[in-house]
């Protein structure tokens, strides 16, 4: 989880057919990452690596807040936290890095 923050998505993981597509995928990467059990983060500690820290792995979160209010991208995140945290306690404990991309591309999209 810490390299798709600090560096972005360098290997093409999470790359879809748009952009916001892309930012999509990265950004619920890193909810299922900050969902498991041991590391779940606050919504407080998600916005602020999100939108609040200087990483490469959040473009997509920073650039809609530049478009929307941060109440919307705050409750957008919120809302995708959430549903990370849904999927991962309906889910077997993830493992491995197949386990995990298995299990982003099983979140709805919405």
């Amino acid at each position: 989880m810490r390299q798709p923050l600090l560096e972005g998505d360098v290997t093409g993981r999470y790359r879809a057919a748009t952009d916001s597509d892309s930012g999509y995928r990265i950004t619920m990467a890193l909810a299922v990452g900050c969902s498991q059990p041991g590391r779940v983060w606050t919504p407080g500690d998600f916005f602020q690596a999100l939108l609040y820290t200087p990483a490469r792995g959040e473009v997509w979160a920073r650039h809609l807040r530049e478009r929307k209010v941060t109440d919307y991208v705050e409750a957008k995140l919120t809302a995708m936290l959430g549903k990370a945290r849904r999927l991962v306690a309906d889910a077997e404990l993830i493992t491995c890095r197949q386990d995990a991309l298995e299990a982003i591309e099983a979140v709805p999209r919405g």
